[in-house]
């Protein structure tokens, strides 16, 4: 199973296996799919058949919404929409205020307190939510989709959005990738503009005189600048970036949000899904990056945790 499983992941395939069920009955239902626990261990769904319809189980699927960092909210938008970078693209969608000034104007603002924060690491321009949406919403006007939850995320949180929807190469995931701010358009912004040539250095600290951002040669430090007078040294078009889009709490609360408009939208009960319990009985498996030494070791690992998890639903 292992090896079918690890075949049908590298290809992205869906492979059906048909198993009898053993002779003797059992109170475990998993235990009736067959006699031998490994046989189940890979697998990412069980259907045990010949029951009334009533009675059947399959075993159910977590939603995948998971939310990213971006130090680069323009490039990202482009990447995401962009047909010439994109083989599956489907349907785009911004908020109105979403405008090509806008981004640069919030990537400016963001660079700019990051660099008088002093904080080391990359600058922290937006985040995303990649969405993965059950198979069956291609029957959906791809329009009509990308439009349901943009708009819901927008009326609820008030910032302003992009996004994309489409397949990945493979065609084997069906999901949209919305992009969102931190932060809010102020109602009046705050410009500054300078009276004199002001100067700052590497932290985006001010100092008062040239002198103090030059080398022994006399040449500009790397990372000081020099704005020259009559040009805008300061403007706040955004509010502070709002605290909470970084908890936890945030995440799992729109995590239920799209699971919820997920399950509202799906034809049949099978494909309802539900928000992984952090902490609960159930077991997350393990993301396996690229030419990751330990594979073997995660793959084998992650197969446990599933075995486990179905005998969970089948109790």
């Amino acid at each position: 199973m292992a090896r079918l499983k690890s075949f049908a992941d590298a290809h992205g395939l869906c492979l059906l296996l048909v198993h009898h069920t053993r002779k003797q009955n059992a109170d475990d239902k998993f235990d009736m799919i067959s006699g031998t626990s490994g046989l189940l261990g890979a697998a990412d769904e069980a259907l045990r058949a010949g029951e009334s319809r009533e009675r059947r189980m399959l075993i159910g699927r977590h939603s995948f919404i998971r939310q990213n960092k971006l130090s680069d909210v323009a490039g990202r938008i482009d990447y995401i929409s962009n047909p010439k970078r994109q083989e599956h693209l489907y349907a785009t969608y911004q908020t109105d205020g979403v405008t090509p000034e806008f981004r640069k104007n919030l990537a400016r603002e963001n660079q700019l307190d990051f660099k008088v924060s002093g904080t080391t690491g990359k600058c922290i321009e937006g985040r995303e939510f990649i969405i993965a949406l059950p198979e069956s919403f291609v029957e959906y006007k791809a329009d009509d989709v990308v439009r349901l939850f943009t708009d819901s995320f927008h009326k609820r949180y008030d910032v302003e959005c992009s996004a994309a929807l489409h397949h990945n190469k493979k065609m084997t995931n069906y999901h949209i990738h919305l992009v969102f701010s931190e932060r809010k358009m102020l109602e009046h912004p705050e410009v500054k503009t300078a009276t004199r040539n002001m100067f700052y250095d590497e932290q985006g600290k001010h100092r008062r005189t040239k002198k103090e951002i030059l080398d022994e040669q006399g040449n500009l430090r790397a990372g000081c600048s020099i704005i020259p007078k009559g040009e805008v040294y300061e403007s706040h078009i955004f509010t502070k970036k709002d605290e909470w889009f970084k908890s936890d709490a945030f995440t799992r609360e729109v995590k239920e949000m799209f699971t919820e408009i997920i399950n509202s939208h799906v034809k049949e009960e099978s494909e309802k899904l539900s928000v992984f319990q952090q902490g609960g009985v159930y077991l997350a498996t393990k993301k396996i990056g690229k030419n990751n030494p330990k594979e073997a070791e995660i793959q084998s690992d992650n197969a446990a945790r599933q075995e486990w998890n179905r005998r969970l639903m089948w109790h």
